[in-house]
């Protein structure tokens, strides 16, 4: 750190905002979230229309393609095709980061994405540099405050004059209603 730190740079460190550069981090990784999730499919679509075929082929049809020699074609709607595939396994990643992040949790790893998973990792983490980090003020003061008391035991002699827990008979009458009794039957 800077020994020579401004007032307010020192007031924003310890209020725990967010600094102008991790501000333009989360837009620009909301930006490339974007780009991603809406840019690519948007784009893969007007390159090449939707990937799989609409009907699926008769055996006669599929017989005939495949004795054919391969059309030009084929090589940039195979490409296309796998692209699609890229960017669902991409979205695999990017929901398993996101749910792990919500439940607070290490997210599972996703099988071959160690590279989506840490783009998705990374843009999620960017982002949460936008939210708010301390809980809101109306659920702090909906809990009820707790309150911790103690009692103390003490060993208090019967009528008797023994000790607690040494009298054969135990009274099952309440304190009340024992001087409810004595009243009644005191005379007047």
């Amino acid at each position: 750190m800077n020994a020579r730190m401004s007032s307010r740079a020192r007031r924003r460190r310890r209020d725990g905002g967010p600094r102008a550069g991790q501000v333009a981090e989360a837009l620009v990784a909301v930006c490339a979230l974007l780009a991603l999730t809406v840019g690519i499919p948007v784009a893969l679509w007007r390159l090449g229309g939707w990937p799989l075929p609409h009907t699926l082929p008769s055996s006669v049809e599929l017989w005939h393609a495949l004795r054919q020699p391969i059309p030009d074609t084929f090589w940039g709607r195979a490409l296309i095709s796998l692209t699609w595939l890229y960017w669902l396994h991409f979205i695999a990643c990017l929901l398993a980061e996101a749910t792990a992040t919500i439940r607070g949790r290490i997210a599972t790893r996703v099988p071959g994405g160690w590279l989506n998973q840490a783009l998705a990792a990374r843009l999620i983490g960017a982002i949460l540099l936008l939210a708010p980090t301390s809980p809101l003020p109306v659920a702090a003061a909906a809990v009820p405050p707790i309150r911790v008391s103690y009692a103390t035991a003490a060993r208090m002699p019967s009528e008797d004059g023994q000790p607690l827990g040494t009298s054969s008979v135990a009274s099952t009458a309440s304190p009340l209603a024992t001087r409810t009794e004595d009243k009644l039957k005191a005379p007047r």
